[in-house]
């Protein structure tokens, strides 16, 4: 969600439309209607796929980005790879990271570490992770993650999770898994164990 649609949203001025992820075969099926009969296409579908979880409009503007590269370019006898699928797939992953980088730079710093913090937890978990994580207040990270579930731009609601302690809290999850993968990419190597609750 960018800042302008969250404000959007914030005041009751549009609505968002949640699609849902498309599987490996659908990415090859819409490959196959835009592109017709591309060479490696099934493998092209999997770097799609791996780099975007299926997201319908990560998957429309992913195929964008490599017609704008010049890596699928159409001539006399149609649609054609230009570049190796490991070279696709390498820049993939990079466009994702600018991608993710660019929504974050709008964010609040504490927003941000709550995030690199929940990556670290994992796909799924509790605000109590992110709390313990960060040193602060169960409240604390409950109310930052529900605001950042809010958005739908990252994070979703996942129910509820009950710690030894008995204590419960809101549990979460990314909204795409390649989200959590990139945002824990981002935490410092020598960071990432102080932030692993045990």
């Amino acid at each position: 969600v960018t800042p302008l649609m969250r404000s959007l949203l914030q005041k009751g001025a549009c609505q968002e439309i949640a699609l849902e992820p498309l599987g490996l075969e659908l990415v090859e099926e819409y490959l196959a209607e835009r592109f017709g009969e591309l060479d490696e296409i099934q493998g092209l579908a999997k770097a799609i796929h791996d780099n975007t979880d299926g997201n319908p409009l990560f998957v429309g503007t992913t195929c964008d980005h490599l017609v704008s590269r010049g890596w699928i370019i159409e001539g006399d006898a149609g649609w054609a790879l230009t570049s190796p699928l490991d070279v696709i797939d390498a820049d993939l992953h990079d466009s994702m990271r600018d991608n993710v980088a660019e929504r974050l730079d709008g964010m609040a710093d504490n927003d941000v570490s709550a995030l690199e913090a929940a990556s670290v937890a994992g796909e799924a978990f509790a605000s109590q992770a992110v709390a313990a994580a960060l040193g602060i207040a169960v409240d604390e990270a409950e109310a930052t993650c529900g605001r950042l579930a809010g958005w739908h731009s990252f994070l979703t609601k996942a129910g509820t999770a009950s710690w030894p302690d008995g204590s419960e809290a809101q549990s979460y999850r990314f909204v795409h898994q390649v989200f959590q993968r990139i945002l824990y990419d981002r935490v410092p190597p020598g960071l990432r164990p102080k932030l692993h609750v045990k």
